[in-house]
């Protein structure tokens, strides 16, 4: 699975490059080592909050070379949202922190016509909807289930 992501990202990386976004470029690039050592660390059971300070500098320091105008830091914010969801290791918060890195990434996609991205992202704001839907009815199921087992 890690090495399809590592393709998506250097075709994400290649996609933006064509298109002179090249804040979503730096994003794509610094995404392939961070998977990596990500990886690493679920396979080893560390889960060190080093490897998301020193990704959440490397991103800051590529927002500012890369800086175009406002809409180039949506990347960037993006990257360390969904870096910080994923570090916690929650299901639920990984999906409504997705949610933001979602719209962020839609609206420079937009601002840069990535028409591939708006794609994209709609795609993923539909699916994140789903899930989180399925996820407090499941919620809900559960508790009704727990009310009716209580009162027996």
């Amino acid at each position: 699975m890690i090495l399809y992501k590592l393709l998506s990202d250097i075709i994400w990386a290649l996609h933006y490059g064509f298109i002179g976004a090249y804040s979503g470029m730096a994003v794509a690039l610094v995404n392939i080592p961070r998977e990596v050592v990500y990886y690493c660390q679920n396979k080893n059971k560390n889960n060190s909050p080093i490897s998301l300070v020193v990704f959440g500098i490397i991103n800051v320091v590529f927002a500012i070379i890369t800086w175009k105008n406002v809409f180039s830091l949506f990347p960037t914010f993006a990257s360390i949202s969904a870096m910080f969801a994923f570090w916690l290791n929650n299901v639920k918060a990984t999906k409504k922190i997705s949610l933001v890195v979602s719209v962020l990434m839609l609206t420079y996609d937009i601002f840069n016509s990535s028409y591939m991205g708006i794609l994209n992202e709609i795609i993923t704001l539909i699916s994140i909807i789903v899930a989180l839907t399925v996820l407090l009815r499941n919620k809900k199921e559960i508790s009704e289930a727990e009310k009716e087992k209580e009162n027996e």
